[in-house]
């Protein structure tokens, strides 16, 4: 396990983020991988993935050998294109996923649920 300032230098020097998972239910180190504005693969497993697409933030695969493959070529191949997946994906972390914006999602939703509370007395 990669730590603190380590994780970040490995996740910074590298030139994708690959997480072909079977079953997230986030996709924390996704998110950090773009927030260093690193394009990411991700599968359609990850619970980030629409988002992730919508954005032009990475490239949503299938748990298939051949696409993963064919994903990292892609983005090996291509520097603007890549550039560009992590500038979308920093962006995507800045405007949905940080802890402020996080947190505003929570008090909306909590005020929402307040706001529609009958007292059953």
């Amino acid at each position: 396990m990669v730590t603190g300032a380590a994780k970040l230098e490995a996740i910074a020097g590298s030139d994708m983020f690959v997480l072909p998972s079977y079953s997230e239910n986030f996709g924390m180190a996704a998110v950090e991988a773009m927030a260093c504005a690193i394009p990411v693969i991700i599968s359609d497993q990850v619970a980030i993935c629409d988002e992730v697409k919508k954005a032009g933030a990475g490239i949503v695969v299938k748990n298939d050998e051949r696409q993963i493959t064919e994903a990292m070529g892609s983005i090996l191949n291509d520097e603007e294109a890549a550039k560009h997946m992590g500038d979308s994906g920093r962006r995507l972390v800045s405007d949905n996923f940080s802890s402020d914006k996080r947190a505003d999602k929570m008090i909306d939703a909590l005020n929402g649920i307040i706001s529609g509370y009958k007292d059953p007395r």
